[in-house]
C-alpha cells in the first residue's frame, strides 16, 4: 500500500507538467490568419500556430475543413509553454507556501472555537481535480 499522499501526487502531476513545458518548442506562441489563393481560382482561409521566438509554424489548418479549428489554434497559443510555466509555479507556490499558512489556520480554528476546518484539504483537492487527481487514485 502506498503511504504518497494527495498532495505529494498532486507535486509530482505538476512537475510533470511543467517539465513537458519545458521541452516544448518556444514560450511565445501565436496565430496568424491568410487568405491563400486556391488552384480552382478561389480562396481559403488559413490560421496558423507559431512558435515567435524560433520562427516555425507548428500547425496550419484551413477554415471550414474537418480536424482542429481555428478555435483550436486560438486555444493553444494561450496556453503556450511560458503560459503552462507560470501555472505550474504559481500551483507550486500554493503547495510550498499557502498550504502550510492554511493548515495553521484549520488548526487555529479547530483549536480556539472547536470547530472542524479542513480548508487545506479543500484547497489540494480542487487544484488536483485539475490535473485529473482524486483522493483514492493512485
Amino acid at each position: 500500500m502506498s503511504t504518497e499522499t494527495l498532495t505529494d501526487r498532486l507535486r509530482r502531476a505538476i512537475q510533470t507538467r511543467r517539465a513537458l513545458a519545458e521541452q516544448a518548442s518556444g514560450p511565445n506562441w501565436t496565430v496568424t490568419v491568410r487568405h491563400v489563393q486556391t488552384p480552382d481560382g478561389g480562396g481559403a482561409e488559413l490560421a496558423t500556430l507559431r512558435d515567435s521566438d524560433h520562427g516555425e509554424d507548428l500547425v496550419t489548418v484551413q477554415f471550414g475543413q474537418p480536424g482542429l479549428r481555428d478555435d483550436d489554434l486560438h486555444h493553444a497559443a494561450a496556453n503556450d509553454p511560458q503560459q503552462i510555466l507560470k501555472d505550474c509555479d504559481a500551483h507550486l507556490k500554493i503547495l510550498d507556501k499557502v498550504l502550510s499558512d492554511v493548515e495553521h489556520l484549520d488548526s487555529v480554528v479547530e483549536g480556539e472555537f472547536g470547530g472542524h476546518s479542513d480548508v487545506a484539504g479543500l484547497l489540494v483537492k480542487t487544484l488536483a481535480e485539475a490535473y485529473g487527481l482524486a483522493e483514492g487514485d493512485g
